[in-house]
């Protein structure tokens, strides 16, 4: 990543890619650490990244709540055998 995040690119990585990005985010700034140089830029990288991660899993959860609340939730296939045994 570079010193200037775009934050569109960021929002438009799959989610394995956000994944593996962060990993290796968190790596550049563990080595970094290590020689003592300034880790800054790749933190900043970083804070960006677990932030996109925040939204996704927030959004993930939150369209999770409405379906079930509206019940139009995919029942798995067990359950649709016993609602239909009702």
């Amino acid at each position: 990543m570079s010193k200037t995040t775009n934050i569109d690119e960021i929002a438009a990585l799959s989610d394995d890619e956000l994944r593996r990005k962060l990993n290796t985010v968190q790596r550049l700034i563990d080595n970094s650490r290590r020689k003592r140089e300034n880790s800054l830029p790749l933190e900043t990288d970083y804070c960006y990244l677990v932030r996109e991660s925040e939204v996704r899993d927030a959004r993930r959860a939150a369209h999770a709540a409405y379906m079930e609340k509206t019940g139009r939730g995919y029942p798995r296939r067990g359950d649709r055998r016993r609602r239909m045994a009702q």
